[in-house]
């Protein structure tokens, strides 16, 4: 959700935060704070809105629309993980300090999104966690995605060892692994594998964010960065119109033309999940997405600080969105609170008020970063304290 993955440039070469500039990519940034916004609005809804209310041709349209945020984040991070590897690539081949920051940093997202479904209250309590308990804890949702997808592409990195070849590779395996989705799921992975690694392969333990199809989009991403930094890095307007823009109406333009095709080569797909011109037709979106912020940006230089900081903090907004919505082992939610679902007008109230106050924790987090560092990193040792503390 921030250009996570990606790794911070050090200090002395990092633009300042909360004020987007060329070095950060302005559509980038401008995506990814659209995409966090219609994500709190997506959440808020389904918690809010009566079902009643929650049908209809506008909705599917919505929805649509909504499910084009997960693909957005996810391309974005692989091609920010592109760009800052390009920055200090002999430090991503071997062995180095930057290349251990940057584990540190993929293994954070994995165990932050474990977080979210922590089971116990105890640490000891673990031993008496039935079946279902732990199945529904190692279910892999966006965060568990991003991370490991991150570390398939530092393999990648390290095995391609130039960038061009690690290009390359990255499309052909965003490719495979669309194409191999219906077949991966169809097969019952927990028979096979611990259900930990199954849940990775496919939803059949519950998990919303599979490594298949989903991790296609990182990589997808992950070579559509490579074309940038090596070809448009100073004309993202460019970029937009030479590469996003035609890749887009192609894919959109294949997934139309192939869904009418009377073949099944993949066997039985669902069209709406498992279909690969279903993913063709949203990262077609997505692209098409992108060009026209890259246009509608191309004069900008700086960005609103609360909309460079919503796109910096994506993973704060993210993590405590969903905790204040859905609730989590140390706190009820919003759903659980609430009496019951209400009416459009009540709805779009509280989706308001969560889009307002989730903008001012991320520009007021990134101030704190910026001018009270101290103070931010009390927060984060005081926040690791009271988690540990909380699970003795």
């Amino acid at each position: 959700m921030t250009s996570r993955g990606a790794g911070p440039p050090p200090a002395s070469q990092a633009p300042a935060p909360a004020q987007a500039t060329r070095s950060r990519v302005v559509f980038v940034d401008v995506a990814r704070a659209l995409a966090v916004l219609l994500m709190i609005v997506g959440h808020s809804l389904n918690v809010l809105l009566a079902p009643v209310h929650q049908q209809g041709d506008a909705w599917n349209w919505f929805m649509f629309l909504r499910g084009l945020t997960s693909c957005t984040f996810l391309l974005l991070s692989g091609f920010a993980f592109t760009i800052a590897s390009s920055r200090y690539w002999e430090a991503q081949i071997r062995p180095s300090r930057r290349l251990a920051r940057r584990m540190r940093r993929f293994t954070f997202f994995v165990a932050l999104g474990y977080a979210l479904r922590w089971p116990v209250d105890r640490l000891e309590h673990f031993a008496f966690l039935t079946p279902d308990r732990w199945t529904y804890f190692l279910i892999v949702d966006v965060l568990q995605c991003i991370g490991v997808t991150l570390v398939l592409l530092q393999a990648l990195v390290m095995m391609s060892r130039t960038p061009r070849r690690f290009a390359w590779a990255s499309a052909a395996v965003a490719v495979a692994v669309g194409l191999a989705t219906p077949a991966v799921w169809r097969i019952d992975w927990t028979s096979v594998v611990p259900v930990g690694v199954a849940a990775y392969l496919s939803p059949g333990t519950g998990s919303f964010f599979p490594l298949f199809p989903w991790a296609a989009f990182m990589f997808l991403g992950a070579s559509l960065g490579h074309v940038y930094v090596t070809a448009w890095p100073s004309d993202p307007q460019a970029f937009g119109r030479r590469v996003l823009l035609p890749g887009g109406v192609i894919a959109i333009a294949a997934a139309l033309v192939f869904a009418r095709v009377p073949l099944s080569p993949f066997g039985p797909t669902d069209p709406w999940s498992t279909s690969p011109n279903f993913l063709a037709l949203r990262a077609g979106s997505v692209l098409v997405g992108l060009a026209v912020l890259s246009h509608l940006t191309s004069l900008m230089q700086h960005l609103p600080r609360v909309v460079a900081a919503l796109a910096q903090e994506s993973l704060l907004v993210y993590f405590l969105h969903l905790v204040v919505l859905y609730g989590s082992a140390w706190n009820a939610g919003a759903r659980d609170l609430l009496p019951a679902p209400f009416g459009p007008l009540v709805a779009v109230t509280g989706v308001a008020v969560m889009l307002v106050s989730m903008s001012l924790l991320a520009w007021g987090w990134n101030w704190m970063k910026r001018r009270q560092r101290w103070w931010a990193a009390a927060c984060k040792i005081g926040v690791l304290v009271a988690f540990f503390l909380s699970i003795r």
